[in-house]
C-alpha cells in the first residue's frame, strides 16, 4: 500500500462506529442483518458506514439470496488490530491451521441467531479455525437434506437439526477433529 492508501484505511478505521464494525467482521462473516444489534447501532446508521468501508477497500460483501454477508478484504487490518490487542488467534487461517467449514441452516429468527452465537463461542473457547456459512434460502436448506431448521453442519456431516444446541456440546464436535 502507498501512503495515500494508508492513510484513507487509517481515516476510516478511525471512527468509532467503523472501529466497532471491524471488531465484529475480526470474528467471521456476519449478515448485515445482524452488525447493528452487535454494535448497537441503527440500522441506516450501520448501512452507512459498511458502505464507507466497502468504497475504501478494508470490506467486501456477498449476496447469498436476499442476504449481505460482509467479512474483512484488506489482510493489513488483521495485522492492525493484533497490534491494538485484539488476540493471537485473528485470522489464524493463515498460520497454517486447517480451516473447517460450518454450515448454518437458518432463517434469521431468535432462535437461529442463538444458535449461531454458540458456534461463534465455542469457536472462540477452542480456538479452532472455521468457516462459518449461512444458509438461509429454504431450497438450499433443502439441498442440504434438513427437514428442521435451525441446524449445523460441520464438513459436510449434519451434527443436529430443529433445536439450538448449547456451546458446549458445538465445543465438543469442535475438539473431536
Amino acid at each position: 500500500m502507498n501512503r495515500k492508501q494508508n492513510l484513507k484505511l487509517l481515516k476510516a478505521l478511525s471512527e468509532e462506529t467503523r472501529y466497532r464494525i471491524i471488531e465484529v467482521l475480526l470474528k467471521g462473516e456476519f449478515c448485515a442483518c445482524k452488525i447493528p444489534t452487535l454494535i448497537r447501532r441503527t440500522q441506516s446508521n450501520t448501512s452507512m458506514h459498511l458502505s464507507k468501508l466497502t468504497d475504501v477497500g478494508i470490506v467486501q460483501f456477498r449476496k447469498v439470496g436476499k442476504t449481505s454477508l460482509y467479512s474483512i478484504k484488506e489482510e493489513l487490518v488483521y495485522e492492525i488490530f493484533k497490534i491494538l490487542g485484539h488476540g493471537v488467534n485473528i485470522k489464524t487461517k493463515q498460520q497454517g491451521k486447517k480451516t473447517m467449514k460450518i454450515e448454518l441452516l437458518e432463517t434469521g429468527c431468535s432462535t437461529c441467531i442463538g444458535l449461531e452465537d454458540n458456534v461463534r463461542t465455542a469457536l472462540e473457547r477452542s480456538g479452532k479455525n472455521a468457516e462459518i456459512i449461512i444458509i438461509n434460502e429454504f431450497n438450499d436448506i433443502i439441498k442440504k437434506g434438513v427437514m428442521s431448521i435451525p441446524a449445523i453442519i460441520i464438513d459436510g456431516k449434519i451434527k443436529s437439526s430443529g433445536k439450538v444446541v448449547s456451546s458446549e456440546i458445538i465445543e465438543g464436535w469442535l475438539n473431536e477433529k
